[in-house]
């Protein structure tokens, strides 16, 4: 149990560090393209640009990002489990959480994809049963 806790564990930050590789390289866009791609006015990039907040729709920001940027990941979210590809790397494991002081089992489903120097991750939870 413990040596699965541990699995687990490197698992889950092993997937977050991918999140975080993501390099610098030539062909990446510019701040201002992005902003430009996600649809923000002028102002409203600007605004951005200058560290403030803006308002967003936020289901349309994350469409265009991820179907411009990471278009395999975009597919296989839409269109699980057919949409997956050979590269994408996947991982179920069971969760066991104290809940109001009972046992309580989900299942846990871990998908990383990595699209030149882009990467991302998805981590659903199915609940399953509590004792």
């Amino acid at each position: 149990m413990r040596s699965r806790r541990i699995r687990t564990l490197v698992g889950v930050m092993t997937a977050a560090g991918l999140v975080g590789l993501a390099t610098l390289a030539a062909a990446q866009p510019s701040a201002d393209q992005v902003l430009a791609n996600v649809g923000l006015s002028a102002d409203d990039k600007q605004r951005v640009l200058k560290g403030e907040f803006v308002t967003a729709d936020a289901k349309a920001v994350s469409a265009q990002g991820l179907e411009k940027y990471l278009p395999t990941f975009h597919a296989a979210l839409l269109d699980y489990p057919k949409g997956m590809a050979p590269e994408m790397q996947e991982n179920f494991l069971w969760q066991k959480s104290i809940v109001d002081g009972k046992p309580t089992y989900a299942l846990q489903h871990t998908l990383v994809v990595a699209e030149g120097a882009a990467r991302a991750m998805a981590q659903r939870q199915y609940y399953v049963s509590a004792s």
